[in-house]
């Protein structure tokens, strides 16, 4: 499949343990498992083609059918698509019941695509990736921030040099940096982002997470007139002005951008 796109993660899975790689999908980059090591996964990747002979041999595998649901409902964006190996000869109203029992067990049944025989599954799976991009182009557009008022501290030398080691070679917030800094994990860290933790190690700097660091490297400002033991004291103590709470528990709490704007006030003077 040529593209001018990246595609999304891809799993080729199946009810069953045979898992057949379709002409189609040889030279697209996916990742293959059978039914017995959907257990191991921790979450779906944004696309699930799953094999089957038809709805009936889904539904008979009700607890696999049921993990599946689960792992799904998890992802926001994950779509699944059903690719049945043999089409159905039953008549319209016994597929419509399989196919309503079949959703049901899913919480966003809107992000399932039913192929109902082999001829349907490339389109199936063509339609599901059109949908899913743009789904994320609208996403994007929609959680685009607002244009930010002037930054007070932006050219301030002593500043810049405070948070200069947040940043890796390109230039850009590194979150690995970031979440040395202030005592966290990767892991915790990339949770805050909203964001894996595979994909923020394996690209720390990457575009995408720089909107999502800027609250972090405006809180390690402090860092122009506190040591980084300092700092990190700081961020672990009540703070009278966030009502008793750490500055870290806040930005635990997803609201570091309260943390930020109060870093801020500190070094502007500005009334709390």
């Amino acid at each position: 499949m040529s593209s001018h796109f990246e595609l999304p993660g891809i799993l080729l899975t199946s009810a069953t343990e045979t898992v057949r790689v379709p002409s189609w999908l040889k030279d697209v980059p996916h990742e293959s498992r059978p039914a017995s090591e959907l257990r191991f996964l921790d979450r779906l990747p944004a696309m699930t083609i799953v094999q089957a002979e038809d709805a009936a041999t889904v539904l008979s595998r009700r607890p696999w059918l049921t993990a599946l649901a689960d792992l799904h409902a998890h992802e926001s964006t994950a779509r699944i698509v059903f690719a049945f190996r043999k089409a159905s000869h039953q008549s319209l109203s016994v597929r419509m019941r399989q196919y309503e029992k079949l959703l049901s067990f899913f919480v966003r049944a809107s992000s399932i695509e039913l192929a109902p025989g082999p001829a349907d599954a490339r389109p199936a799976f063509e339609e599901a990736i059109a949908k899913y991009l743009v789904e994320m182009k609208v996403g994007r557009q929609a959680s685009a921030p607002a244009p930010s008022p002037a930054d007070p501290l932006a050219g301030v030398r002593k500043v810049l040099d405070a948070t200069a080691a947040l940043r890796s070679g390109s230039g850009r917030l590194d979150a690995g940096r970031v979440a040395d800094a202030f005592g966290l994990s990767v892991a915790e860290l990339a949770g805050l982002l909203g964001k894996s933790r595979q994909a923020v190690s394996k690209t720390p700097d990457s575009d995408s997470l720089q909107p999502r660091l800027r609250p972090f490297e405006r809180i390690a400002r402090l860092r122009a007139v506190l040591s980084q033991a300092d700092f990190r004291s700081w961020l672990n103590l009540a703070n009278d002005q966030l009502e008793g709470q750490p500055p870290l528990g806040i930005v635990r709490a997803g609201q570091a951008e309260v943390v930020a704007n109060l870093a801020e006030d500190l070094l502007t003077g500005a009334p709390a």
